[in-house]
């Protein structure tokens, strides 16, 4: 998609925050943008509709606190879920495959929790389309049973092994993805518009996502979702709604220890697998060193109609995020412009 800013590679040439953020609202911005340093809330606005206007109905602007879907920040929820698993005993990153399902083919039975949760599985990105009606059985069978172009130990990015984990995580549990999701970490954060289904969405507005002038993509609680939540292709990996303040709020909480072990913790914003001198992957989160700016935690998610990114600068205490239901508004690099905005 095109640009519609001008990364600034000197670091003495850094815009002002106010800069950046002008620049990108008369780029026809739409969505949220949340810039938080040490405690201090520098942006937090919303433009543009949730809901364009029809012949049956006006538009819906968006707000800060509208929903939106976050596709694979989901990841870092799951990561998160594992870990809690393994601090109550119910399973340890070391386990196999085989050690959870019958019928993995040879050439994937040893694969671990980890190799899952850090895309070195050896499983593609994706076994079928995000809304293709599958159930977990099914896709189990149809990854196990592959064929598979990625050797285990390479770093391919994989939605599939996140969905993996998500079912590892129902087999030890017998309670589904979104339940433990829910049980574990949203509902005692107070993450009130974090989920799939289950969480009451009626007292704000859940965005439908925009292409330019594609036909939409929404509203996402729609048949796409199984009776508890997306279909297989999604579950554990991508589709979960949630709003900036709850984002912010998780963030925060797993940061700060009121979720998680502090061991688990340790594991979870380590950098885990090298991907160059300096980029690493972790359990959710990307993991990446920016000279003079330091060193810091991101991920993004899109499903081609909304995105979302967040980063965190741990030394700085700088959180940047921002949420869009029109990818074609989203300005490559943005994150990065508002992050040197701040610490220039």
């Amino acid at each position: 998609m095109p640009s519609l800013l001008v990364l600034l590679p000197l670091w003495g040439c850094s815009p002002s925050l106010d800069q950046v953020v002008q620049r990108t609202v008369d780029g026809g911005f739409v969505g949220v943008l949340h810039v938080e340093h040490r405690g201090e809330v520098l942006v937090l606005d919303a433009w543009g509709d949730a809901i364009r206007a029809s012949d049956e109905a006006p538009a819906v602007p968006n707000t800060v606190d509208t929903v939106f879907t976050v596709g694979s920040l989901t990841k870092q929820f799951t990561g998160a879920v594992v870990l809690e698993a393994q601090d109550r005993g119910l399973l340890s990153l070391d386990d196999t495959l085989e050690d959870h399902f019958d019928g993995v083919a040879p050439e994937r039975a040893d694969v671990t929790l980890h190799q899952l949760l850090t895309h070195t599985g050896g499983f593609p990105g994706a076994i079928g389309w995000d809304d293709e009606v599958i159930g977990r059985e099914d896709y189990l069978q149809r990854a196990f049973e592959g064929p598979w172009d990625v050797p285990v130990g390479t770093h391919r990015y994989s939605n599939t092994g996140y969905s993996l984990a998500a079912a590892v995580l129902e087999q030890v549990t017998g309670e589904p993805y979104e339940r433990l999701l829910l049980d574990w970490l949203v509902e005692p954060l107070g993450m009130a518009h974090t989920g799939y289904e289950t969480p009451d969405y009626s007292d704000t507005v859940v965005a439908h996502g925009y292409r330019g002038d594609e036909e939409p993509f929404g509203p996402p609680l729609t048949a796409r979702y199984d009776s508890d939540g997306p279909y297989w292709h999604l579950t554990g990996n991508g589709g979960v709604l949630s709003t900036a303040a709850d984002m912010r709020r998780w963030v925060a909480a797993v940061h700060d220890g009121e979720i998680l072990s502090d061991e688990a913790r340790a594991t979870y914003w380590s950098p885990l697998e090298s991907q160059g001198p300096s980029f690493w992957y972790a359990y959710g989160w990307a993991y990446e060193e920016w000279g003079p700016m330091g060193h810091n935690v991101n991920h993004d998610g899109s499903n081609g109609f909304f995105f979302a990114f967040v980063t965190w600068w741990p030394e700085d205490e700088l959180y940047v995020a921002y949420y869009t239901n029109d990818v074609t508004t989203s300005p490559e690099g943005l994150a990065w412009d508002l992050s040197r905005a701040v610490l220039r």
